[in-house]
């Protein structure tokens, strides 16, 4: 019930996000960690995000490599909730086969949830959680940092 609620409230806000000043309005490239819930493997990812201009959506990518490879990509409602925090929510598509998220499937799709913040003039922290819609694990968190500009 819980998982079905976030899911929905991602999808909703990526469809109708108000415009909130104060939000973290830049491009970043990352560097992170995935965390398998199920203790299997930890894994490095670099990702980035494309904030597009004049609203509050990104473009989000990331590879995942460990154990396994793969990827996503995602759309993203950004809510600024203070000056350089945001808060964001949506969907996209994970790829690559044996991963945590995908299992035997090839592409599945996913909700994210995070929150990033700007913590000195070209550096970001984020941690979001990936909730895949198929696979075997229904949810992947992920760390990191990167370099704003």
């Amino acid at each position: 019930m819980i998982k079905s609620l976030l899911i929905a409230g991602a999808l909703a806000g990526a469809v109708a996000a108000p415009a909130m000043a104060g939000g973290l309005e830049s491009h970043h490239v990352n560097a992170g960690v995935v965390i398998d819930p199920n203790g299997d493997s930890t894994s490095a990812s670099v990702g980035g995000r494309y904030n597009v201009p004049n609203i509050p959506v990104s473009l989000r990518g990331d590879l995942t490599i460990g154990d396994d490879f793969g990827g996503g990509v995602a759309v993203t409602a950004d809510f600024g909730i203070a000056e350089n925090i945001n808060l964001y929510g949506g969907g996209g598509a994970a790829f690559g086969s044996g991963t945590p998220i995908n299992g035997d499937n090839d592409v599945v799709g996913v909700a994210l949830v995070g929150i990033e913040a700007g913590i000195a003039e070209k550096v970001v922290v984020f941690a979001d959680v990936n909730f895949g819609l198929g696979g075997e694990t229904t949810y992947i968190p992920k760390v990191g940092v990167g370099y704003r500009f």
